[in-house]
């Protein structure tokens, strides 16, 4: 506790002064920015429910799978659908090594869904993603739809979102699911 008042006395004082602009606080701001010009990167579970392609963000891209909480919630969203536990088809940005921008990874993906409907079927996907994701790869708002090739999009907040803010974002979530038709097999 004594250290906690000591760090807590020692950000006091330090936020009556200005930061000097080569200050430790700014390290972080500095360091994203090459990220964002090093190209997109993330993964995508996609699930066949009946008609609809289920896709969810992974919120850690390099990881095999959903994470635990976000796994149970995908599971009860897919039972929403009525979709029969299945091994998920997955798709990963960058697609090799090199880096890819916002207009690779949206032809990337929609080819990807667009072999998976001439293989499996489905005629939409419903993206649970978050904004950035749907506004540089689907090109468009979340909760409204979009056209991914042929076939027609909803992006809705990520399951991370639903489970960080579990009133806004399943709500406004499966609001913009039954306005726009995406509400499952029991919606």
């Amino acid at each position: 506790a004594g250290a906690a008042a000591a760090d807590t006395a020692a950000v006091d004082t330090t936020a009556e002064a200005p930061a000097p602009r080569d200050s430790v606080a700014e390290t972080p701001a500095r360091a994203t920015a090459p990220e964002s010009t090093a190209g997109l990167t993330f993964t995508l579970e996609a699930h066949l429910a009946g008609d609809t392609w289920v896709v969810f963000q992974q919120e850690d891209p390099q990881a095999p799978e959903l994470g635990r909480y976000t796994g149970a919630l995908a599971a009860s969203l897919l039972t929403v659908f009525g979709a029969a536990p299945e091994r998920p088809r997955r798709f990963y940005c960058p697609l090799t090594k090199q880096p890819m921008s916002a207009g690779e990874a949206a032809q990337a993906l929609t080819a990807f869904f667009a072999g998976l409907s001439r293989r499996h079927g489905g005629r939409r996907a419903l993206l649970c993603v978050d904004e950035t994701l749907a506004r540089s790869v689907l090109g468009g708002e979340r909760f409204e739809t979009v056209k991914l090739g042929e076939m027609p999009a909803l992006a809705v907040d990520s399951l991370q979102e639903m489970l960080d803010r579990p009133a806004l974002a399943k709500k406004r979530s499966w609001q913009a699911m039954v306005a726009h038709g995406f509400a499952g097999s029991r919606g």
